[in-house]
């Protein structure tokens, strides 16, 4: 996983609970305070940092990942505002051009292993939206990526998660519904 992950989930701690409270779940997590945004570093990392957050904050991983999803779309803005700006105008365009995007970034990181993402049984207000990574336990923080981009999009959206790996799948599978405000 590339350093700049770990950055930002640092950033989010910072911003939301303080210096001392990243500092914290750092130590729990037994991990360096310094990450470099273009080096790698072993997924574990990342793991531990969910890890040791949900034991601290007493929440579910599930609900730091979804959080983090969310916090991910306002921070890659921030930073790669450029690569936002060409992805799409709208909440579904932008879901749409998911792997587009990653293609792109996949040409400064060449470790980049990115997931895939596939619209399906499109309406007017709804999409079915096929999950596919090589890491697992990720579904969480697409529904909140999903929250995100709806935020950044001005659009009400909702996602339910309808099944994935858990349920002997080989992806994650989510019901979008989503409404410009």
């Amino acid at each position: 996983m590339y350093g700049l992950v770990n950055k930002a989930i640092r950033e989010m701690v910072t911003i939301g609970y303080g210096d001392a409270m990243w500092e914290k779940i750092r130590a729990q997590a037994g991990v360096d305070d310094v990450f470099i945004s273009m080096d790698q570093y072993p997924e574990q990392v990342t793991d531990k940092l969910v890890i040791a957050a949900s034991a601290i904050l007493g929440v579910s991983p599930s609900d730091i990942l979804n959080g983090f999803g969310q916090y991910w779309i306002g921070f890659a803005h921030r930073h790669y505002d450029y690569v936002f700006d060409m992805s799409g105008n709208t909440f579904l365009e932008f879901v749409k051009n998911l792997n587009n995007m990653h293609s792109r970034i996949g040409q400064w990181m060449p470790d980049l292993r990115p997931p895939s993402f596939t619209v399906t049984k499109e309406t007017a207000e709804s999409f079915h939206l096929h999950y596919y990574s090589s890491r697992s336990g990720f579904g969480s923080m697409v529904e909140g990526l999903l929250a995100g981009l709806g935020e950044r999009f001005n659009t009400e959206v909702k996602v339910e998660h309808l099944g994935g790996v858990e349920q002997g799948l080989d992806h994650e599978q989510f019901f979008v519904r989503y409404r410009p405000r």
